[in-house]
């Protein structure tokens, strides 16, 4: 658990799963979170692959590719839909009855983006902590013709997530050294950097 403190409810209520390669270590685990290979969950589980790639890694295609998906679900509840998402928006739905699925699918990639499956049910259920089963990949990246996906709105946010990040660094007593609050200061700055070469070169 990341972000303990913003949560309403205990340790456990919401949490990542990370596919570790080899046999589990410290090494392993920090490796497969730092490269995407996760889920989030406060429930059910959830996967997808295409082809041999799963969620954090990436696809060098062509333009107008086929991505053929397959995508599972398994979970303690009842989930009543699976979606697969294409740069933030629904690009096929499957509609569920019950607490496992295996489904199959394609879509068409006409440019570069990212793709991962979300699986939830809008009726709450006493069983989860969270009261809503809900579960999401991280995504599956596609480089189409060699040209990254850039987006313009989301390079915004990033910045406006840096502003508040360097406003409550300035604001924070509780660094041990003035090394170390440069430190997170440089970070912020190297993050700003790239954020501010995708604004400008992004798609809207």
């Amino acid at each position: 658990m990341a972000n303990y403190a913003s949560l309403r409810g205990p340790v456990g209520l919401n949490r990542v799963y990370v596919k570790a390669d080899g046999p589990l270590s410290r090494d392993s685990f920090l490796s497969g979170l730092k490269a995407g290979r996760t889920f989030a969950t406060n429930g059910p589980l959830v996967g997808v692959s295409v082809g041999r790639a799963g969620p954090g890694d990436s696809l060098e295609l062509a333009a107008g590719s086929v991505l053929r998906y397959r995508a599972w679900l398994r979970s303690n509840v009842p989930v009543t839909r699976l979606e697969v998402i294409w740069n933030g928006a629904i690009a096929a739905r499957h509609d569920l009855d019950g607490a496992s699925a295996d489904v199959t699918g394609e879509i068409t990639a006409k440019g570069s983006g990212w793709m991962l499956v979300r699986a939830y049910r809008e009726e709450g259920d006493q069983d989860v902590l969270d009261i809503h089963p809900y579960a999401t990949t991280s995504p599956i990246y596609v480089t189409v013709d060699g040209r990254p996906r850039r987006s313009r709105a989301a390079a915004t946010w990033a910045l406006q997530w840096l502003d508040r990040i360097d406003k409550a660094t300035v604001g924070n007593p509780d660094y041990r050294t003035p090394d170390e609050r440069e430190a997170v200061f440089r970070d912020v700055a190297r993050a700003r950097t790239f954020y501010e070469s995708c604004s400008a070169g992004g798609e809207r």
